[in-house]
């Protein structure tokens, strides 16, 4: 019925559109063939071993040097290690994101790179996901 009132007024194209959905309506060819859409996936097995491998080492800073006042008192050191525990040693790739893109960056810029120059950029990367951490800390301490 709304064929034949509007067909003066409206072009066939607007016509298809009114008459189908909008769920078959599918991406033109053009829009299929933009770059954007063909690019590679990035492998970030590198950057995920660098800091699993940073992990202990974190965990023992913060827990020997955050916790100097409380050294008398192993329930408060019993019950960061277990927050460090349940927040960051059991995360999964995907919650890593911004500790993984400082890693690649660093790298992506820095075409000569060392071992401990990819360390250097964990521990940044670190730094940023332990800001989460560090409110959650206090969040549950207090």
């Amino acid at each position: 019925m709304i064929k034949t009132i509007s067909q003066g007024v409206f072009t066939k194209h607007a016509l298809k559109i009114i008459s189908g959905s909008n769920q078959n309506r599918s991406l033109t060819n053009q829009t299929k063939r933009h770059p954007v859409f063909e690019r590679p996936q990035i492998d970030f097995t590198q950057e995920e071993t660098i800091l699993k491998k940073l992990i202990p080492q974190i965990r023992e800073d913060i827990l020997n040097e955050s916790l100097v006042y409380q050294v008398n008192m192993p329930t408060v050191r019993a019950h960061v290690e277990k927050l460090f525990n349940d927040t960051v040693e059991d995360l999964k790739p995907k919650f890593l994101n911004c500790a993984l893109i400082s890693i690649y960056a660093y790298k992506y810029f820095k075409q000569d790179y060392s071992e401990e120059d990819l360390i250097k950029a964990g521990i940044l990367g670190w730094c940023y996901k332990l800001v989460k951490f560090i409110s959650f800390f206090k969040f549950q301490m207090f």
